[in-house]
């Protein structure tokens, strides 16, 4: 899309067919940087990383919120508005 609106060039593809396109090179670009950089530091890393430990202290910190405040709660009612969304456009068929 940036490259049909914003540079002016018709590539000829659907938007939707670039998608896998898009990911094959963004993998490659992920895997290229990594190999030929230095790894980052472990407190870098631990910052960054989930633990069992996290997971625990979230739930601890969790169990005072209102169930439709809970971030958990939102994430599980989304993903099955989505199964039910994809459930209801199949049945429709």
């Amino acid at each position: 899309m940036s490259a049909k609106y914003i540079f002016g060039m018709h590539l000829g593809l659907h938007f939707l067919l670039l998608a896998p396109i898009i990911l094959v090179l963004s993998i490659l670009v992920n895997v290229t940087v990594s190999l030929t950089t230095a790894p980052p530091s472990e407190k870098k890393v631990k910052e960054n990383t989930w633990t069992k430990a996290l997971w625990r202290e979230e739930t601890i910190a969790l169990q005072n919120v209102v169930w439709y405040k809970n971030f958990r709660i939102q994430a599980l009612l989304l993903v099955l508005a989505c199964f039910g969304m994809y459930a209801d456009v199949f049945l429709m068929k």
